[in-house]
């Protein structure tokens, strides 16, 4: 039983943890607000919930330090701009994910 609810605690610090994080970013937008944003805005926020929503999927269930999340959160975002300047170049990405298996 101790176990369990040690469980439990450190689920629930870790899932506490991360909703800072998300505040500080960007807030969830209501629909009239969504309407009112710019093509490019509307892209942009929806790149930013993407990097969050994975970046949360990656330290959220094994728990980090704020540090680690921020980094890997950078490092999503580095990425996505990498692939939009390569799509705007129609440069082709390497398969690197099969390359690293």
């Amino acid at each position: 039983m101790r176990k369990y609810f040690a469980l439990v605690v450190a689920a629930v610090i870790s899932v506490v943890g991360v909703f800072p994080c998300v505040a500080e970013e960007g807030k969830i937008l209501a629909r009239p607000e969504i309407e009112k944003l710019t093509n490019e805005q509307l892209v942009n926020t929806y790149i930013d919930a993407k990097i969050e929503s994975e970046a949360y999927k990656a330290f959220g269930r094994t728990g980090y330090s704020h540090k680690e999340y921020s980094e890997y959160r950078e490092l999503l975002a580095f990425i996505v701009r990498l692939r939009q300047e390569m799509e705007k170049r129609q440069v082709d990405a390497p398969p690197v994910d099969e390359w690293l298996k």
